[in-house]
């Protein structure tokens, strides 16, 4: 599992990387867009020399529009409710399972298709916390997404997860300790300590909970079209 965590900046380039990457690489991929709209995925894909539309067409790329579909839950009509993934908007005792359960018939194999692999990213977990989705059924949801994708699939799972900048509450500090404990690889990017810089844009810090003496430390740069990482401390714009 990669867990992807961004503090004090916006790591969004992240997923779209992972996204990318996967559709190139000739994985089926599902991915739970819960902060951004498809249209916004798609243009950055675009500029990255990837259509993320012609992978949907294709049968390659599977998603799931939060955005859309919660304000069908906001204005819908009963029978709408109890089908969404999302019921448990309305219905906090329904939790996550409705939710993986759309994610696990997305990612059934299929005959017509000979995908490399497949993967499930999501954009953010940490949407569930701020919709006042309980601690507990969030790393339920966590769990059966690593049995599905990681045991059952062999497959990988990309999660990214904002935490904020100036403290972290008890039960957000809970969850990181989960998802780190169960992570393959860690990607941390936050701001500088100094501020914002034209040249730097934040640091990156690359680790393997397993195990914890490799970590890396990257500086890096956000191009149009690529990141420009180097060693911490070479660029002159921070020196």
């Amino acid at each position: 599992m990669y867990l992807l965590v961004e503090k004090g900046t916006d790591g969004g380039f992240l997923t779209h990387h992972f996204i990318t990457s996967y559709i190139r690489g000739g994985y089926k991929v599902c991915f739970l867009a819960l902060t951004q709209s498809f249209g916004h995925y798609c243009s950055v894909a675009q500029k990255l020399g990837v259509s993320l539309q012609a992978a949907r067409d294709r049968g390659q790329l599977v998603v799931f529009e939060g955005l859309v579909e919660s304000l069908r839950i906001m204005v819908g009509t009963a029978s709408q409710h109890e089908a969404s993934p999302l019921y448990f908007l309305r219905n906090a005792q329904k939790g996550l399972m409705d939710l993986y359960l759309w994610v696990k018939g997305a990612m059934e194999p299929t005959n017509d298709a000979d995908w490399k692999g497949s993967v499930l990213i999501v954009d953010d977990l940490s949407c569930f916390s701020i919709l006042s989705v309980p601690l507990q059924a969030i790393l339920h949801f966590v769990h059966y997404l690593r049995i599905l994708l990681c045991v059952q699939l062999q497959g990988d799972l990309v999660m990214l997860v904002a935490t904020a900048d100036d403290c972290v509450d008890e039960e957000e500090e809970f969850l990181l300790k989960s998802l780190s404990h169960n992570s393959t690889v860690m990607v941390h990017v936050e701001g500088l300590s100094t501020g914002a810089c034209k040249e730097v844009h934040g640091q990156m810090t690359v680790a393997s909970p397993r195990k914890p003496s490799n970590v890396q430390v990257y500086q890096y740069k956000l191009l149009d079209k690529a990141i420009q990482l180097f060693p911490r401390g070479t660029s002159s714009a921070v020196l």
